[in-house]
């Protein structure tokens, strides 16, 4: 196995509020499989190159064949913007009365507006209940068990001591796989457990090979290589969004999630 650095994190809450965005582009960390600390316990790994040109535009398509646009992402859509909502939606920021949760990420829902809503963002959730999973179960397993969900699985268990799930996922019931966002400032607070794995993504890497992920309260950022890159950590209970993407570039980027709801 490739050798680890060892990065101690260190807490300094960072005043900038959830469903803003920041650039900790200059905070970047080497580019090494890294080992993360807080008290000396690792609380997440790193791997740089944990793909090998395995993750094609092929496994890629069959997600983004369930995805579609909703509004319910809260902060992780970023403050409410005019122009992510739909048409439709406008009135409400007109309304005097209009309410918004404490970060401005949603509108709530009032005498005068039936349901609450955040911005649009593309993305669709893949569980053992949801339609598409029935209808794909075949295909989805075939193309990604064995060149994704397994290895993650491996090196998980290789490095925390988890209980070996027989989940529809390996340790993990779900899937989020995102199209076309950068994440504004958030944490994963409704994961049942700590750890998730996030893969970024893009469909033309000449174009966009990297798309950073930065911990908004331990002032680091995380060259994520798109198609090659795992990161494994408690991302329920720590902060963190995107560096800033090219607008035009955003068509490029995606990314896989896996947790536990």
């Amino acid at each position: 196995m490739d050798t680890f650095e060892f990065i101690e994190l260190e807490y300094n809450q960072n005043p900038v509020k959830n469903g803003e965005y920041i650039d900790l582009s200059s905070k970047l960390i080497p580019e090494k499989n890294t080992i993360f600390t807080f008290g000396s316990s690792p609380c997440g790994i790193y791997i740089v190159d944990f793909f090998d040109n395995v993750i094609t535009l092929e496994i890629m398509k069959i997600l983004m064949k369930s995805c579609k646009m909703h509004n319910g992402r809260g902060d992780y859509s970023g403050t409410i913007d005019k122009n992510k909502l739909y048409p439709s939606y406008h009135k409400y920021l007109d309304d005097p009365n209009v309410k918004f949760n404490k970060n401005k990420t949603r509108i709530n829902k009032s005498d005068n507006c039936n349901y609450a809503f955040s911005n649009g963002c593309k993305y669709t959730v893949i569980n053992e209940n949801k339609p598409y999973y029935k209808d794909n179960k075949k295909v989805i397993h075939e193309t990604m068990d064995n060149t994704i969900i397994k290895p993650i699985n491996k090196i998980m268990h290789h490095f925390f001591d988890l209980p070996k799930n027989n989940n529809v996922f390996g340790f993990w019931n779900e899937l989020i796989f995102n199209s076309n966002t950068r994440a504004a400032i958030h944490s994963d607070e409704k994961n049942k457990d700590n750890l998730s794995c996030l893969i970024s993504l893009s469909t033309d890497e000449t174009k966009l090979k990297y798309c950073n992920l930065n911990l908004v309260d331990y002032n680091i950022s995380i060259p994520m290589k798109n198609n090659k890159s795992i990161l494994i950590m408690n991302l329920k209970n720590i902060r963190h969004s995107n560096d800033p993407i090219q607008e035009d570039l955003l068509k490029y980027r995606h990314s896989i999630v896996l947790y536990n709801k």
